[in-house]
């Protein structure tokens, strides 16, 4: 872990690597998990669904690791996929903001705007001081109002029969 502190990924996940040489049925996942993120980070998406695949074979309600996989999916632009990690964390802890971030982000990419605030509202209800979230809303709020002014366009040039 402190090589991930000091963004040596690369060296994390050998450390990782020897660690689960050592003993491959460990069924202390944090490695798993640890390597996972060390692999995002490395833009190793697949590996590191490969390793959170591992650790929810271990314990099938690790949030961590579904959080991982779930961030790993969206890089990969499998928002759906990705939504639905996101909804297996929240089943287990409602109030997961990583969880929640990532959903809200998933939603984003596929253009749901009404669900990614949504989102932020649910996070806001968590923590009403996240300003993060508070900017992240009103940039919703805008990508929303601009989509329906695009939408609108397109339809009055279409029945315009330019």
């Amino acid at each position: 872990m402190a090589l991930q502190n000091l963004g040596k990924h690369r060296e994390a996940s050998a450390s990782f690597n020897k660690v689960l040489k050592i003993d491959p049925s460990d069924t202390d996942y944090h490695a798993l998990t640890d390597k996972a993120y060390s692999l995002r980070q490395l833009d190793d998406f697949n590996g590191a669904i490969a390793c959170c695949d591992k650790a929810l074979a271990i314990d099938p309600n690790d949030t961590v690791a579904l959080r991982h996989m779930a961030s790993a999916l969206i890089s990969l632009k499998d928002f759906n996929g990705a939504i639905a990690c996101c909804d297996k964390a929240l089943a287990i802890d409602p109030k997961d903001l990583v969880s929640l971030r990532n959903k809200g982000t998933a939603l984003e990419q596929l253009g749901d705007y009404d669900g990614a605030i949504a989102i932020c509202d649910d996070m806001l209800a968590i923590d009403p001081n996240d300003a993060a979230t508070v900017i992240t809303k009103a940039e919703l709020k805008q990508k929303k109002q601009d989509a329906n002014l695009v939408a609108h366009v397109s339809d009055k040039v279409g029945t315009a029969g330019c």
